[in-house]
């Protein structure tokens, strides 16, 4: 027997005939699992899967588990496999998420029609009879949704930290992680989560496991697991512990007391469904923390713990029965849902606080009518926010809108800045045609810098794998290495660490004809040395207070000085540590500084703005390069540079070769008698 008939071979009872088609098809997915499942129009589960976790879930995902799942319900993959797909998933967090996906859907021979829905309002379902309520669910985060007696919903734009949210797997995993890090070097109280957590992961100290989470040898995901030990230390009386677990009880009250005021449902009997993650356990230190706030806030609140259902099937046995039995929050499963040939619609917003009228590359307004979408469920008070590119902590996971992208998160110029992105990346062929234009006129520069005795400074400074050495190494690409210099100085000697500190930086400034790119500077001071405590405070001060004057003497004596600051992202930044990781040829990138870069962003921040505050002077002014697109950056930079140094064309002195003399009895020697190189290259065929 071949596949499919084994799979006959093991239906249930009650499984229907290859003739019948189910009712639904079930998906209930995340980060960790995805659970597919068919059922009949009576709410009988025909046939049940599960498969990997997704982070970016697709159709393409989706198809192996769908047809699995049509074989083991004696069905043909590639024809429908139910009247209706019902797809609640925790990684669909906007209203393009749902679009690109549901589109995604329709073009599938699958369903005749299907919807998408954020898992919060699944837990819903599955933890109380009644259809309204709030649900507050943990997973990797927290996220909250509720409906209301009257249909109207509401729910949080739960991307992670980037939002707003707290707590969750893993940030309390990474909480943990800070707390611990802190006590071990006396930056923080003393915390038993120093010895639970190294115990944990089965590594001597708290300061080896964060260096194995740097290097990858430990999941971001593996940091979810330490709920455990944070209720153990909680349970033994550790405060440390005890803090973080009520503040993720003042969490979860939060956002829940937040969609209650929404819904107008705090002076109702409300049950309040609390589920997944940390609040699965039912701690009672967590539990009361939660309930007691409710209590006094909503009175007549019930709080509610369920698991999160295994099967997606509980989820959906309300849709497989008439129209008139479907819950008021089930807006896409309204009798008129798309058919596979529907137009698919717009969200009726472009990118986040973007309202121009559209334009190039832009996406048009309006959402046709009679769309049955689940706009409802991100809208606040019966208002659809604006929604923007997505953006999360996952590395790697930012989506660039055609405009002018704005995402909340951290930044190079501080912590939640608006960081502002100039548009998608920028394509290969367009770069590569304008960067080589661009080191044409560098080539011009330098020939200008060599016959005028010019002198060139360019200081490169920024966040770690912000992109300064990609940036250097395409502008002396060109260039001839006796007139254009690299000084990438390594830590100083004890010997220069008793110097003036400029003292071995002025050993490296150019002469009359030559250029001199500083990877790194004199700012040392301000960033590096000031955050990791490699210098005093009065020699930090005393920084501040020369340098001024230092680059005054430069730019008074004639030299062109440039300071670039290069800036990225925290996610940009991590998704590049990572990539070195996993890359050979780069690893020797990564150091034991930038690990402390991650755990100090905040601090590398303060320090850069107070650095700007004192040398951003009228005669050295900071030239900020947004590096979230190298490409980007670099055609940026070398641009900049060119329009900031008023060099000129030299006229090329046309070169006449000489004819060669005849010979005059020169013999080569034997080749015998001297040592070649192996011919390796005839090895490779």
């Amino acid at each position: 027997m071949d596949l499919k008939d084994d799979a006959r071979a093991a239906q249930p009872p009650g499984t229907p005939s290859p003739t019948e088609t189910p009712a639904v098809l079930a998906v209930d997915g995340g980060n960790s699992k995805t659970d597919l499942a068919l059922v009949a129009a009576d709410g009988t589960v025909l046939a049940a899967v599960r498969g990997p976790g997704s982070a970016a879930p697709s159709a393409a995902t989706l198809a192996p588990l769908v047809e699995q799942v049509a074989l083991l319900a004696g069905l043909d993959g590639s024809a429908p496999v139910a009247r209706h797909i019902s797809a609640c998933l925790a990684n669909v967090d906007l209203p393009e998420d749902e679009e690109r996906l549901a589109a995604e859907l329709a073009e599938r021979p699958w369903s005749q029609t299907s919807q998408v829905l954020n898992d919060t309002f699944a837990l819903l379902r599955s933890g109380t009879h009644r259809p309204w309520g709030v649900a507050v669910v943990c997973g990797a985060g927290v996220n909250c949704a509720g409906v209301s007696p009257d249909g109207r919903t509401a729910r949080f734009l739960a991307l992670g930290h980037h939002t707003g949210d707290w707590g969750g797997g893993r940030w309390l995993g990474n909480e943990i992680m800070y707390s611990a890090m802190r006590a071990e070097d006396g930056r923080g109280p003393q915390t038993q989560l120093r010895e639970r957590v190294a115990e944990h992961f089965g590594r001597p100290t708290i300061h080896d496991v964060a260096v194995a989470v740097h290097l990858g040898l430990i999941g971001e995901d593996d940091l979810t697991g330490l709920t455990r030990v944070l209720l153990d230390a909680a349970d033994a009386g550790d405060q440390v512990a005890v803090g973080l677990v009520e503040r993720q009880a003042e969490e979860v009250f939060l956002m829940a007391r937040s969609v209650l005021d929404r819904l107008d449902l705090a002076r109702t009997d409300v049950e309040v469904v609390l589920g997944g993650g940390i609040l699965a356990t039912r701690h009672p230190l967590l539990s009361q923390g939660v309930e007691s706030r409710l209590k006094e806030y909503a009175p007549s609140a019930l709080p509610r713990y369920t698991d999160v259902p295994r099967s997606p099937a509980p989820l959906c046995s309300a849709w497989t029965t008439s129209a008139r039995a479907r819950p008021p929050w089930s807006a896409c499963a309204s009798a008129t849902a798309p058919t596979r040939r529907s137009p698919v619609p717009r969200h009726p917003r472009g990118p986040a606080g973007d309202h121009r009228p559209p334009g190039p590359g832009r996406r048009p307004c309006g959402t046709p009518s009679g769309y049955p979408r689940c706009a409802a469920a991100f809208s606040v008070g019966g208002r659809t926010p604006p929604c923007g590119p997505r953006v999360s902590g996952r590395v790697g996971e930012r989506e660039r809108s055609a405009g002018v992208a704005k995402s909340q998160h951290r930044s190079g110029e501080g912590v939640s800045a608006e960081v502002v992105s100039s548009g998608p990346r920028l394509k290969r062929k367009p770069y590569e045609k304008e960067l080589f234009r661009l080191q044409a006129e560098l080539v011009n520069l330098q020939e200008w810098v060599r016959t005028s005795g010019a002198r060139v400074v360019v200081v490169f400074e920024g966040r770690d794998a912000a992109g300064k050495g990609g940036a250097i190494k395409r502008v002396t690409e060109y260039l001839s290495p006796r007139i254009a210099r690299i000084a990438a100085l390594p830590a100083p000697t004890e010997r220069q660490r008793g110097q003036w500190y400029f003292q071995r930086y002025v050993e490296h400034l150019p002469a009359a004809g030559e250029i001199v790119l500083f990877d790194r500077s004199w700012y040392n001071r301000a960033g590096v040395e000031r955050v990791m405590g490699f210098c005093t405070q009065d020699e930090y001060h005393r920084f501040l207070h020369q340098c001024p004057i230092f680059e005054r003497m430069l730019v008074e004596d004639g030299v062109h000085l440039l300071k670039y600051w290069f800036s990225v992202s925290d996610v940009e930044q991590e998704r590049r540590f990572l990539a070195r990781r996993d890359d050979p040829m780069r690893r020797w990138k990564l150091s034991p500084m930038d690990l402390e870069s991650i755990t100090r962003w905040e601090d590398y921040s303060r320090a850069k703005d107070e650095m700007f505050v004192h040398t951003d002077i009228p005669e050295a002014r900071w030239h900020v390069v947004e590096s979230e697109d190298k490409r980007r950056a670099r055609i940026n930079m070398i641009a900049h540079l060119l329009s900031a140094v008023p060099y000129e064309d030299v006229p090329v002195e046309p070169l006449t070769f000489p004819s060669r003399p005849p010979s005059r009895g020169y013999q080569r020697p034997p080749r015998d008698e001297q040592h070649y190189v192996p011919d390796h290259a005839a090895t490779l065929g």
